[in-house]
């Protein structure tokens, strides 16, 4: 393959990964209620998704519990995804230029 197809190929992963990163994130919406409604009841509050403090708890209680070990995972591939479409972006810039 050739640069100028391989950046063809990048350019054309946007569209299909649009789905791919909303499905992961309700998977890890409903893999997570329990631990955020365990946070709710020891702050008072019920954490927002993108916060620090349920991250650290996913982190901490991963090691015994499958569904929170699943979160951990679905994080990374929630990061793998974005950093594909912002891949996508950058080529379909690129291929603006070339062509």
């Amino acid at each position: 393959m050739t640069v100028v197809e391989v950046i063809a190929v990048a350019a054309g992963m946007f569209k299909p990964l649009i789905p791919l990163i909303l499905i992961l994130s309700l998977l890890f919406s409903v893999l997570t209620k329990p631990l955020r409604n365990r946070l709710a009841d020891g702050f008072g509050f019920r954490p927002k998704y993108n916060s620090a403090l349920v991250w650290n708890a996913v982190k901490e209680a991963r090691a015994s519990d499958t569904r929170i070990r699943a979160a951990f995972y679905t994080v990374w591939a929630i990061r793998i995804v974005f950093a594909l479409m912002t891949l996508s972006v950058f080529a379909q810039m690129m291929q603006k230029d070339i062509l």
